[in-house]
């Protein structure tokens, strides 16, 4: 693309749209990374699989819908296992998935580092 053209939002695809609004890049990890969100460190959980992570938030497919606005704590732990993280979440939106279950996009309070993502992704 050049300096003086510009994209419209009626140039992206909704996906591209969403990506293009996010204040920090998602990334995809290499396999089927597992997760856990819970209420409360140590209480029940439920799995989740993750589908991008960034240093602001992640995107996590579950099989059951939880309400947007709350907060839960999401445990990453990298396909190796050698390395986890829990982060409390803000749960941003909860969307159905074609496929069945949901598509959670949630928020960190805490921000991690570049090398924690690249961590957790590989």
């Amino acid at each position: 693309m050049m300096p003086s053209e510009r994209l419209s939002a009626a140039d992206l695809t909704e996906g591209e749209l969403r990506g293009a609004e996010r204040a920090a890049v998602r990334l995809s990890p290499c396999h089927t990374t597992l997760c856990q969100l819970s209420a409360l460190p140590g209480t029940n959980s439920w799995l989740a699989r993750l589908q991008n992570l960034s240093v602001l938030g992640a995107g996590v497919f579950i099989d059951q819908a939880v309400d947007a606005g709350g907060f839960v704590y999401l445990e990453i732990t990298s396909a190796s296992g050698v390395f986890s993280r829990t982060l409390l979440t803000r749960i941003v939106h909860v969307s159905p998935w074609p496929d069945g279950g949901y598509l959670l996009g949630g928020e960190f309070l805490s921000k991690l580092s570049e090398d924690e993502v690249r961590l957790l992704v590989s």
